[in-house]
C-alpha cells in the first residue's frame, strides 16, 4: 500500500532530497503549470543521480523513481525549474523512471504507484493545478511524455524506444487511475482493495467485480437469489443493495463513460436479454 504524499516548502516529505545544481527558478505556481512529463532513464537511479548532481551535464528532473519505488527529488516543486524538456521547462514537472538500460521494460508495479503518488501531489490545486489525465500534446494539460514535444524539446523518443514502440507511455493511464484512487481514499489500493470476500453476498464461482471512478468505488457480484448486489464506498462502505430487478446470467460488467458516470450491463437469466443502466439514470432505470 502507498499513501498520499505531503510536501514542505516544495520538498516532498519521506523521500530522498538531492538539490541539483542543474536547475533554474521561475515556474509560476500554479498558473504556469501545464502538467508533468514522463521520462525514462535508459539506466538506473544511481547513475541518473550522478548525472543530475554534476554541473557539467546541465540536466535534471524534479524526481526519479527506481524500479523498487525508491524516489529521489532533485528540484523544488514550488518554483524550481528542472532542465529536462528545453522549451517546456518552465511549464512542466519532470519524473524520471529507471528502466535498467532498456526503455522496452515496462514500469514495475512499485514505479506505477510511486509515480501516481507524485502526479497526485503535483496536480493539486495548491501546487500545479492540472487535471489528472493523460496528455499527448504540448498544448494540453496532464501527464505527458518527452517525445510529444518534438524538436522543441530535443527530439527524443523518451519514454519509448527509438522507433516509438514500448510500453511505458501507455502505462500513464494506470498511473492516472491510481492517482485518482489516492486522491479519493488517501491510499492505493483503496480501503478493501483486491477484495475476495464481499460479506457473504457472492456465492459459488461467480467472480465479484470492482469499479472505481473519482469519489466512489463500487463492488458487485451475483447473490444467492441470482440478482446482482452491490455496495459503494465514498468515505465509508454503504450497505449491500440489490441493483438488478431480476436474476442475472453471470457477473455484470462496468464501463466508465466519463469522470462522473459509469454504465453497467448484465444478461438477464430468463431470456439472455442484455440489460443496461448508467449511474446517473433517474431511479436506476434499466433498458
Amino acid at each position: 500500500m502507498v499513501s498520499k504524499l505531503s510536501e514542505t516548502g516544495g520538498w516532498v516529505n519521506g523521500i530522498t532530497h538531492h538539490n541539483s545544481p542543474n536547475q533554474g527558478s521561475g515556474m509560476v505556481i500554479p498558473s504556469g503549470v501545464l502538467g508533468v512529463v514522463m521520462h525514462t532513464m535508459v539506466g538506473n537511479l544511481p547513475g541518473t543521480d550522478t548525472v543530475f548532481m554534476d554541473p557539467s551535464y546541465q540536466a535534471s528532473a524534479h524526481f526519479g523513481i527506481a524500479q523498487d519505488g525508491t524516489t529521489y527529488q532533485w528540484v523544488n516543486v514550488r518554483g524550481g525549474v528542472a532542465w529536462h524538456v528545453m522549451d517546456g521547462n518552465f511549464n512542466w514537472y519532470g519524473i524520471e523512471h529507471a528502466d535498467n538500460g532498456n526503455p522496452g521494460n515496462p514500469l514495475t508495479d512499485a514505479q506505477l504507484s510511486a509515480s501516481a503518488q507524485l502526479v497526485e501531489l503535483l496536480s493539486r490545486d495548491n501546487v500545479g493545478r492540472f487535471p489528472l489525465q493523460v496528455c499527448n500534446t504540448v498544448s494540453g494539460l496532464g501527464y505527458g511524455t518527452h517525445r510529444m514535444g518534438g524538436a522543441a524539446w530535443g527530439g527524443h523518443s523518451c519514454p519509448q524506444l527509438a522507433d516509438g514502440s514500448g510500453p511505458r507511455a501507455g502505462q500513464r493511464a494506470e498511473i492516472i487511475s491510481r492517482a485518482n484512487i489516492i486522491r479519493t481514499y488517501g491510499q492505493y489500493p483503496a480501503p478493501g482493495g483486491n477484495m475476495t470476500d464481499l460479506g457473504g453476498i457472492i456465492v459459488g464461482s461467480t467472480a465479484a467485480i470492482r469499479f472505481d471512478v473519482p469519489g466512489v468505488t463500487v463492488v458487485a457480484g451475483v447473490g444467492a437469489d441470482g440478482r446482482i448486489w452491490a455496495r459503494r464506498y465514498a468515505g465509508s462502505w454503504a450497505a449491500w443493495q440489490p441493483v438488478t430487478p431480476d436474476a442475472a446470467n453471470g457477473a455484470p460488467s462496468f464501463t466508465q463513460v466519463d469522470d462522473d458516470t459509469a454504465r453497467m450491463r448484465y444478461a438477464r437469466a430468463s431470456d439472455g436479454h442484455v440489460m443496461e443502466m448508467t449511474s446517473n439514470d433517474a431511479g436506476l432505470t434499466w433498458s
